[in-house]
């Protein structure tokens, strides 16, 4: 499974009817979630829009012995092909309403459950919803194929790693094919209000001191200079992709030699101008479909208040844990930083047979070394 789950529990009185109403009125607003993959005549995956594929979400009365068979059972493999990718239910027990949602990963990105959730509020509220282009995004990606300035990208990711033997990830201790993941996290690592004032004292964004300090740890875990690490961006950067469900974001090759380095200061002067190189390169999604390297590159992502429910005007809602959420992963290690109630909380994802007990929690505990040192300058 490639899921995207989550369970709310909303803590003011709410018409559970009008809730389901107001989630087919939101999900019907993005055809990403009435997307449905089909081979062609030739044997080709296509992705088409069929709304017709969107069930209505129901409404169903539980009492609290309930909750825990469905944090257990809710979850579920979708059939990708010929069949919706998106399912929704309201559970209504007392005057307590809950709210599930899944979407398959290959139409919907983190970003995206954000902007499903704020447009669920507003169409309960009865608010006019904006419209979604992922289509025409989709399109507009697939000409570009075709132009000179896809091949100029390619070229220009091309040269930025060239054939040298990048260090792209924590070294790992055991070679494995096993695809299980753990997790080693740290809350409260440091406050938003410090890092918008790192922001305003060096003038780079959190995203290139996120960055930066990943490339930094690499060295001093690995022992090696040259660091190529993947950034990922939610790509909501044109507005007529701020109200976009579906799989947007871009991940983006960043690739140093330390050496050449003399200061923090230069470092981060050079991490910024890739970021600003790469997004504008972004046309050709290098790092998904063009990366030649033997090893994955670990991601960096940096993310506020990422799928929560914040944005839903008018709720009070706490997210609630499931089990069965597929716990394997295609890289060596995914990192995240998301601000949430005012802190900054990082957790890395790791391929876990690689790595010996402890192995990336001494990695993580060097990471976070390095990105308080350039947020407290």
């Amino acid at each position: 499974m490639y899921n995207l789950p989550s369970f709310y529990r909303f803590e003011a009185r709410l018409d559970a009817e009008r809730l389901a109403k107001a989630v087919d009125t939101a999900a019907a607003q993005h055809p990403s979630l009435s997307s449905v993959f089909k081979f062609d005549e030739d044997g080709i995956i296509r992705q088409h829009i069929e709304p017709a594929i969107l069930p209505p979400t129901t409404v169903e009365d539980i009492t609290e012995a309930d909750l825990d068979r469905l944090s257990a059972t809710l979850v579920k493999p979708f059939h990708m092909f010929g069949h919706g990718l998106f399912r929704s239910k309201v559970f209504r027990c007392g005057e307590t309403v809950y709210l599930f949602l899944e979407v398959h990963h290959t139409v919907s990105d983190g970003t995206s459950q954000s902007v499903l959730l704020r447009d669920i509020a507003r169409a309960y509220w009865g608010q006019t919803l904006e419209q979604d282009y992922f289509y025409s995004y989709l399109r507009q990606e697939e000409e570009a194929k075709e132009t000179k300035a896809f091949d100029e990208a390619r070229q220009y990711f091309r040269n930025l790693l060239g054939d040298k033997n990048w260090c792209r990830i924590p070294t790992p201790d055991f070679e494995t094919w096993e695809t299980d993941s753990s997790i080693e996290a740290e809350d409260g690592v440091l406050t938003v209000g410090q890092m918008e004032a790192a922001e305003k004292r060096c003038g780079f964004s959190r995203a290139v001191l996120a960055i930066t300090a990943a490339m930094l740890a690499l060295q001093e875990y690995c022992h090696r200079d040259e660091i190529n690490v993947d950034y990922l961006n939610s790509n909501r950067t044109e507005k007529y992709l701020q109200n976009t469900v579906g799989l947007v974001f871009k991940l983006l090759p960043l690739a140093v030699d330390l050496q050449q380095y003399p200061s923090t200061e230069h470092l981060l002067r050079e991490v910024n101008r890739q970021v600003i190189e790469s997004f504008a390169n972004s046309i050709c999604d290098y790092s998904a479909k063009e990366n030649i390297a033997e090893e994955d590159a670990i991601v960096v992502n940096y993310v506020a208040q990422l799928g929560d429910a914040s944005n839903m005007e008018g709720f009070e809602a706490t997210e609630l844990p499931l089990a069965g959420v597929d716990e394997t992963m295609a890289g060596h290690a995914d990192l995240y930083l998301k601000e949430q109630n005012g802190q900054v909380n990082i957790h890395i994802e790791y391929l876990a047979h690689a790595y010996a007990p402890g192995s990336i929690r001494r990695f993580l505990e060097i990471y976070i070394k390095h990105l308080k040192q350039l947020v407290n300058g």
